[in-house]
């Protein structure tokens, strides 16, 4: 892997964290972070060094300064143009003049010191507490229950989902549907286990997710976000979720996706460097990317946020595919969607509005609810 800047890795990260929680990226992530961390210590060093030396500069200049007004001040004194008291307020003057120069450079170190000292405690106090972490458990087989399931935000008065309960088990597919703001993606959040509920409890083989470590479950759950991103690195590192000498299934996985034959192409193929730029990769490519990402290590529950987003109808087939088949291969799935096509695969349909459970149940029964419904209101 090239040279990554560590600041640009660390806001990569915590822009991401939903995806790094979900599938236990943390350690290969913590590692590259580490060696980038160590290179710009170097620079750093580097840099203190250089500091110490502008200062010693800037005081031996001041008083260089100093001395020449002193000197010639005794000169004009000698010859009666000056007084003593002219001479001594000049030189006050003059170290007034120089001191905040000289102090500017000494302190800025601990200006930005403490600078990034307030912000790390202020990102302490709003993050929640640690989570108390369950110890080893056995492999999930993908059964997902879900149990009077409620989240709300601190100071706000209505909840953004309220008393939702679901079930998923192996080999069956779950839609999360509704209009926007209806508590869809924090919905999928909570079932991954990347922020905790308020009220209830999501588990995977009984197991509450969010106290479960994330190194440990994470490779059990592929999560997709909404709005997915790729880190700093190679399009593999990206797929192998960080992970080194796992090439050949990363080409398995992509393959899967209908991606590898786009990857090919590229300038350097799967050792094409991405990150911030992502070499001008459309929305759709970066979108099957990072679901390759999601299904790398066949984990057991996959949770995909609105996966059709920037997809074209081909690749919204693909996908389509690649659902049945994850089906047939017994994984549990939930889709965030509106796709027809994909609400029609589905097993079970959940839909939300206003945070709580407004229709759920087997599809067939909640779109034949849902005609019924909306056959009501036009008749009204």
């Amino acid at each position: 892997m090239s040279a990554i800047p560590a600041d640009q890795q660390y806001r990569l990260m915590t822009g991401n964290a939903d995806t790094i929680q979900a599938m236990g990226m943390m350690p290969a992530l913590t590692s590259v972070w580490e060696k980038s961390h160590t290179e710009s210590l170097e620079h750093q060093n580097v840099a203190s060094k250089r500091g110490g030396e502008l200062l010693s500069v800037s005081k031996f200049i001041r008083f260089l300064m100093q001395v020449l007004m002193l000197r010639g001040g005794a000169y004009l004194i000698i010859l009666n143009v000056f007084t003593p008291g002219m001479m001594i307020a000049g030189t006050i003057l003059l170290a007034r003049a120089l001191a905040p120069v000289e102090q500017t450079i000494g302190t800025w170190r601990q200006v930005v010191q403490a600078r990034e000292a307030y912000g790390r405690l202020k990102d302490y106090l709003i993050n929640p507490p640690p989570r108390s972490e369950v110890g080893d458990l056995p492999a999930p087989t993908g059964a997902l229950f879900v149990r009077e399931l409620s989240y709300q935000l601190q100071g706000m008065e209505k909840p953004i989902l309220f008393n939702i309960a679901c079930d998923v088990t192996p080999g069956m597919m779950l839609v999360l549907a509704g209009p926007s703001a209806a508590g869809k993606s924090t919905l999928a959040k909570l079932m991954t286990g990347v922020i905790p509920a308020t009220r209830g409890h999501a588990r995977l083989d009984g197991a509450d997710l969010f106290q479960w470590s994330r190194e440990e479950v994470g490779q059990y759950i592929g999560y997709l976000p909404q709005s997915p991103a790729l880190f700093l690195g190679t399009i593999a590192e990206n797929i192998a979720r960080m992970q080194p000498d796992r090439q050949d299934e990363v080409i398995e996985v992509a393959k899967l996706v209908g991606i590898h034959e786009l990857i090919l192409k590229l300038p350097n193929g799967y050792d094409t460097p991405v990150g911030f730029s992502d070499l001008g990769l459309s929305g759709g490519q970066l979108q099957m990317i990072a679901l390759a990402r999601a299904l790398f290590g066949s984990p057991q529950l996959i949770v995909l946020d609105e996966p059709t987003t920037y997809l074209d109808a081909n690749s919204k087939q693909m996908l389509a595919n690649v659902l049945k088949q994850l089906k047939e291969q017994g994984k549990t799935v939930v889709v965030v969607t509106h796709q027809p096509e994909i609400i029609h695969s589905a097993d079970r349909v959940l839909m939300l509005r206003d945070g709580v459970t407004f229709l759920y149940g087997p599809t067939e029964k909640v779109l034949e609810a849902l005609n019924k419904n909306q056959q009501q209101n036009k008749s009204e």
